[in-house]
C-alpha cells in the first residue's frame, strides 16, 4: 500500500537521523489511517497485526517501538502483495 510506503520513505530518514520517536509517530499515524480508511480489513491478519504492532510499540521505549511499527508494516506489505498477485486479500 502507498501509504506504507510513504510513511517508510519520511521515518527511515527520521530514525537514522536520530529521531526515534518521530519514526515512531509517522509509522504510527499510518497504521491508525489504513485501519480507520478500512484499508486493513477487520479480522484479517493485517487488521490484527497493526493493531497489535500499534499497542506494543506505545508501550516500548521510542527504538524497539519503531522497529516492532516497521517490522508490522513490511509484513503487511508482504501480504498485501501476495494478495494482489493471487488476486485479492
Amino acid at each position: 500500500d502507498r501509504a506504507i510506503m510513504d510513511a517508510i520513505e519520511v521515518g527511515v530518514p527520521l530514525f537514522n537521523g536520530g529521531d526515534a520517536r518521530g519514526c515512531g509517530e509517522v509509522y504510527s499515524a499510518a497504521l491508525k489511517r489504513l485501519l480507520e480508511q478500512k484499508t486493513l480489513i477487520a479480522g484479517t491478519w493485517s487488521h490484527r497485526l497493526a493493531t497489535a504492532a500499534i499497542s506494543r510499540a506505545a508501550q516500548q521505549d521510542p527504538v524497539a517501538g519503531a522497529w516492532t511499527l516497521r517490522r508490522a508494516m513490511d509484513s503487511i506489505l508482504r501480504c498485501l502483495a501476495l494478495a494482489g498477485e493471487r488476486g485479492g486479500q
